[in-house]
């Protein structure tokens, strides 16, 4: 199930999805979206509060290392 999309003040839009998990809480996906000349682009995804950017930002800081 989708949830209502979001905008913030930046004009940026979250929209949510509810994914079902059978005996367990559902589980949360966020699509952070901004809208650019080509339509709307999506930045993140946020899983149960998990965003891919700040994994993969870190993922990459510690390989540079």
């Amino acid at each position: 199930a989708y949830l209502p999309p979001r905008r913030n003040r930046q004009g940026q839009v979250m929209v949510s999805a509810l994914v079902n998990n059978p005996g367990r809480y559902p589980g949360r996906i966020d699509f952070r979206m901004h809208q650019s000349d080509d339509g709307w682009k999506v930045y993140d995804v946020v899983g149960n509060g998990a965003s891919a950017i700040a994994f993969y930002r870190t993922y990459f800081r510690r390989a540079m290392r």
